[in-house]
């Protein structure tokens, strides 16, 4: 039979550090997807779900309480580790649906790229005063902008080359410019908008402008 002690006045400290990192471990575990392969093996399946996204507060709000429960136990994990959970927690909300947010003010991507910010800093174990770009660029990280331009431009070249569901196919239409010029070749044909707030952001006119 075990018989399990108090701790000391001296080892308070290291027990209250341990149950606070073993209870943000619990919470993180809650949130994995856990199956089972065909050979029985236990899998940890890491993402986003539809339901995990309602509005980009949310987002923000989301990410940074994982980014502090990630913090509270990454002493104890590697680079590669951590790294994985942010990209699992972190970088695939902000990635969700991001080619929504084409054409928004900056001052509204400018609170996801904050998010972005704080896990590189945290990652890397960097000051808050220290630039950032540096940092992404040796992470290998795209900024927010750069990742909704990517997007963009990954669904036009799967809808070119007839990767995408139909419906996206059908909103872009490739033209052919007159010879001599500079822009001769093939291009996508840019429709005519009303409404900059909306029009100018859909699919169809974002997707030829990049």
């Amino acid at each position: 039979m075990t018989v399990l002690r108090s701790p000391r006045s001296s080892e308070w400290p290291v027990a209250l550090d341990f149950f606070s990192c073993l209870s943000s471990i619990r919470w993180i575990i809650h949130y994995l997807n856990v199956r089972e392969d065909e050979s029985g093996m236990s899998i940890v399946v890491l993402g986003v779900s539809s339901n995990m996204l309602t509005s980009r507060p949310n987002t923000c709000r989301t990410s940074y309480m994982f980014l502090r429960r990630i913090a509270a136990i990454r002493h104890l994990l590697t680079t590669s580790a951590a790294e994985q959970l942010i990209h699992a927690f972190i970088t695939s909300r902000l990635d969700f649906c991001n080619s929504l947010l084409a054409g928004l003010p900056k001052n509204t991507l400018h609170r996801l790229q904050s998010v972005q910010n704080a896990a590189a800093r945290l990652l890397t174990g960097t000051k808050i005063s220290s630039h950032i770009s540096p940092i992404l660029h040796n992470l290998q990280w795209l900024p927010i902008h750069s990742r909704i331009q990517y997007k963009i431009i990954l669904l036009t070249f799967k809808a070119l080359h007839g990767l995408s569901p139909t419906y996206i196919q059908n909103m872009i239409r490739p033209r052919s410019a007159r010879p001599g010029l500079r822009s001769s070749g093939s291009m996508l044909y840019v429709p005519l908008t009303r409404l900059s707030s909306y029009g100018d952001r859909a699919f169809s006119n974002i997707s030829p402008r990049l």
